[in-house]
């Protein structure tokens, strides 16, 4: 049985590492493999992400005034209950302003009930965008 090797920018930067370490011969293999098999275009554009953003901006507003409201009120499980529902569409925003690959590692992860592990690093690549505590990582590629 024959295996075929597929190379793409993913499978290549997985097998070489942090472009940020690539000599200029490296860095030009990954140009080449980019113009002969280009990755497939994203699900979403730039403007459907930030509309998503807006929206899940919206929703925490909503939700914040409304525990506000209930905090007032002396309603203080359920002002928490919202507080918290707020606070999640905060991150769902902010996931979503960073466009469509760094929200579907956001919400791959997990991490929508963990946002206290949840840490944006400067990392370059896609996949090394969120890095959490703990957890591993490594199977969202």
């Amino acid at each position: 049985m024959t295996r075929t090797l597929t190379l793409t920018t993913d499978a290549f930067r997985d097998q070489h590492g942090d472009p940020a370490t690539w000599s200029p011969a490296t860095l030009d293999s990954y140009l080449v493999i980019g113009e002969i098999a280009p990755p497939p275009p994203l699900p979403y554009t730039h403007r459907e992400m930030q509309a998503e953003a807006e929206a899940w901006q919206a929703s925490a507003a909503g939700q914040q005034r409304l525990a506000d409201e209930l905090a007032r009120k002396g309603h203080t499980i359920a002002a928490g209950i919202h507080r918290r529902g707020a606070q999640d569409a905060r991150q769902h925003a902010e996931a979503a302003r960073l466009g469509w690959p760094h929200y579907e590692v956001f919400l791959n992860a997990g991490l929508i009930h963990s946002p206290d592990r949840w840490e944006k690093q400067q990392v370059t690549g896609v996949w090394r965008t969120f890095s959490t505590a703990g957890l591993d990582t490594s199977k969202l590629r």
